[in-house]
């Protein structure tokens, strides 16, 4: 099929059908039969939907097919001030107010040696309105090969096979009028009026989508993390009193949560790709839209004809055509999510993260186990990594986290929040962190006055081996308290025994871990210290964070890898190191800066999610505050 707008005294689209067959002298009356069949099916099957009165259901939607197709390889000259620009065309053939002449030609070239009564001719075909057959002889066909190569125009060739010159002439009509087939609820409950009267031949649209209350919230949730009072019963729950003063005194007037670029390119995003996922042949009905600081999310209907893996397979084609990077796309039931970069991402503040937060700390136990580790692109709400059961819509996860991230992914910055917020959620009597960095701890100067750190930061490779030989004997130690009060875990002891009996939690922080992996004792020593703990460690009130920048096969062996259960990937390097960090490719293709997939255990699903940051001053700021 080709089409071509043309000007006839008013803009006209014309819409040619073609069907060819290249076949020998003994198979051309088949080939006439069969060729006539095909063309004159497809050209009754467009001219009923797009013509019969009253018109069909579907005669929108080949009216919106051939708008899209206005797109493919189809150039409009601005200059001509008569001319109409592309996306006018389109609208006019979408409304039904521009006529169309559809015609068909079935092409039959004959070859062979045998010809010897065979006259090429054009016929009119039977019961398929403006369609024609036309039949060119070996002779004929040699003529046109010759034409082509001469680059001269065929039409004079073709002039020839009969008297009756086709393309000479047009047959336009337009479209069917649209027939609203039911009322709408709107003009069930309207009264009448005489403005509804009025507008009785306007063409009856759907209003636009827009999103439920709850996108809504959840998008300026996202946006402008901004809540105007903590609650008052979280008050209470952090370490501090003067970190609740901080919170709410947090300034409100931060950026607008929807600018108007951002909307703009996410409503050009969603157009663009209708169109090319409709070009592509698939389905493509929006269900809704809403932005997240690092993408544009668009929810697609799901159906047999527009399934996950057709949009992974036009990855490439949908960035390097139509200029969509898409970062994700994930199945939700009856949908499917995608995910494509903004242009320019939004900073999400950890103070506003946390004004709005929830603090899990019941009668039952006093001690914080759910840390804000970031803002879910999903839906937009925080998520927390549960190391003490399940909290926020969110599943109890493993006690061991591994967290990996190339330079300038936001790797530190991340590890800096889950132990701040460790500090900020629990006193240091309940909270002791060991933090090791061989990187002599330049990236934690700022920590290292917090009061719930034990020995400082270390940076001495027989140090760091020492304490994880010391943290096995203290969860064996444990183990045997709990079983002289017939307690299962640390919080079930904690609560049988006297306050000044108490044992804190504890923390295992391990930064770059790879630098002193490649050292052969050590690494034998951290790997049979974490099989030990990764078994038993949960009910001792034990809990391991491993980070790397490339976390690859020599550094991260099996037994380490199997017990770190918790994977907070950042952007990595290369595939490779994706698959072994993260289990699967795709954390290569992540923004950087604090860009997050989190695989966590009890977790149906991978989650995107974005780190919040904290500036310096504001660091310095909360580890004063927690001095006091």
């Amino acid at each position: 099929m080709a089409i071509s707008p043309q000007n006839f005294d008013g803009p006209i689209l014309k819409i040619i059908l073609s069907e060819a067959k290249y076949v020998d002298l003994a198979g051309l009356a088949d080939a006439r039969k069969t060729s006539q069949n095909q063309l004159r099916q497809t050209a009754n099957r467009i001219f009923n939907a797009l013509f019969v009165s009253p018109g069909r259901l579907d005669r929108d939607l080949w009216l919106a097919r051939l708008s899209d197709l206005l797109l493919e390889g189809i150039e409009f000259k601005s200059s001509d001030k008569n001319n109409l620009d592309i996306e006018q065309w389109r609208e006019k053939v979408r409304s039904g107010s521009l006529q169309i002449a559809l015609s068909g030609y079935s092409h039959i070239f004959v070859t062979g040696s045998n010809e010897s009564d065979l006259t090429s001719e054009r016929v009119a075909i039977p019961k398929a309105d403006y369609c024609f057959q036309e039949i060119f002889s070996r002779d004929t066909v040699r003529r046109l090969m010759l034409a082509y190569e001469a680059k001269q125009n065929l039409l004079p060739i073709r002039a020839q096979l009969g008297d009756r010159i086709p393309w000479e002439t047009l047959q336009a009509q337009s479209p069917a009028n649209r027939v609203t087939w039911i009322p709408t609820v709107e003009e069930i409950q309207k009264p009448e009026s005489t403005d509804t009267e009025q507008q009785e031949d306007l063409p009856s649209f759907s209003p636009p989508l827009h999103p439920s209350t709850s996108e809504v919230e959840l998008l300026d949730r996202s946006a402008n993390l901004d809540n105007s009072q903590l609650p008052t019963q979280e008050l209470a729950h952090w370490s501090n009193p003067n970190l609740s003063n901080w919170l709410q005194a947090i300034d409100k007037r931060g950026e607008p949560s929807n600018d108007d670029v951002a909307t703009i390119w996410l409503e050009e995003s969603t157009k663009t790709l209708k169109r090319a996922l409709m070009g592509y042949g698939l389905q493509a009905q929006v269900l809704g839209e809403r932005l997240t600081p690092n993408a544009g999310i668009i929810r697609l209907k799901g159906s047999d004809r527009l399934r996950l893996e057709d949009i992974e397979k036009k990855h490439s084609q949908l960035l390097t055509t139509h200029g969509l990077n898409i970062l994700n796309t994930e199945g939700q039931p009856g949908e499917i999510v995608v995910s494509i970069a903004r242009l320019k991402r939004q900073t999400i503040s950890l103070r506003k993260v946390w004004s709005r937060r929830k603090i899990n700390i019941s009668d039952s136990s006093d001690v914080n186990l759910s840390f804000a580790i970031g803002i879910k692109e999903i839906d937009g709400e925080i998520l927390y990594l549960n190391l003490g059961g399940s909290f926020e819509n969110l599943e109890h996860h493993a006690p061991h986290t591994l967290i990996a991230g190339a330079t300038g992914s936001g790797k530190s910055v991340l590890l800096q929040n889950i132990l701040l917020d460790i500090c900020a959620t629990n006193s240091p009597e309940q909270a002791y962190i060991y933090l090791i960095d061989p990187k002599m701890g330049v990236d934690y100067v700022a920590l290292s006055d917090l009061p719930h750190l034990q020995d400082g930061i270390t940076i001495d490779r027989a140090k760091s081996q020492e304490i994880m030989d010391s943290l096995v004997e203290e969860m064996e130690s444990r183990y045997k308290k709990f079983l002289s009060c017939k307690a299962k875990d640390l919080q079930s002891y904690n609560s049988r025994v006297a306050k000044s009996d108490r044992l804190p939690f504890i923390w295992l922080v391990h930064d770059e871990f790879a630098e002193w992996m490649l050292v052969d004792e050590y690494k034998t020593a951290v790997s049979t210290a974490v099989q030990r703990l990764g078994v038993k460690a949960r009910a001792a009130g034990i809990y391991l964070i491993f980070a790397a920048q490339r976390p690859d096969a020599n550094v991260l062996p099996v037994q380490l890898r199997d017990n770190l259960g918790n994977r907070l990937i950042l952007r990595v390097e290369s595939v490779g190191t994706s698959e072994i960090a993260l289990g699967q490719k795709g954390a290569e293709k992540l923004l950087g800066k604090g860009h997050l997939i989190a695989r966590l255990t009890n977790q149906p699903s991978l989650i995107y999610a974005q780190v919040p940051f904290l500036s310096d001053r504001e660091v310095v700021d909360i580890v004063k505050m927690l001095k006091t």
